[in-house]
């Protein structure tokens, strides 16, 4: 091809396998970046919203967490999330899940030491019971005796 006005007027191509190339290139790096970006952090959906948390490792493993009905127990048993949770500015949340169960956990223990106390009150009130016609038979007079004689 000679350098003529007709032929620098036609758009420049770029070969196909070149362009296939480029879209594989850039498909690979932004896959190595997600990749790189899920195991450093955490997504993790709780009830006020979603917060993204650094991870201490590297790791793909508790990439997405659904906190949403999780206790303070099951915070508590991921140690990781629960110290990147308060670094991260949210251990209020955790606070306030501590606060919910320890108050749920002190109802608890009420209602079963009142059940506990309703069934001694049964139980001390059927042995009264017992002891009293036990009491009050010894006491009264024998019906079938024999009539004094005078």
């Amino acid at each position: 091809m000679t350098n003529t006005p007709e032929a620098s007027a036609l758009p420049h191509r770029t070969p196909r396998r070149g362009r296939m190339g480029l879209s594989i290139a850039i498909v690979a790096i932004l896959a190595a970046a997600g990749t790189h970006w899920a195991a450093t952090h955490t997504v993790l959906r709780m009830p006020q919203g979603t917060a993204v948390l650094p991870k201490r490792f590297v790791s793909l493993k508790e990439v997405v967490v659904d906190a949403r009905t999780w206790t303070y127990d099951d915070y508590t048993a991921r140690p990781e999330l629960t110290a990147a949770m308060r670094r991260a500015g949210y251990g209020d949340i955790l606070d306030a899940l501590r606060r919910k169960q320890m108050k749920s956990d002190f109802d608890d223990l009420k209602r079963r030491g009142a059940d506990q106390l309703e069934a001694w009150k049964a139980e001390a009130a059927k042995a009264f019971e017992a002891w009293w016609k036990e009491t009050m038979d010894y006491w009264r007079p024998a019906t079938n005796a024999a009539p004094a004689t005078e």
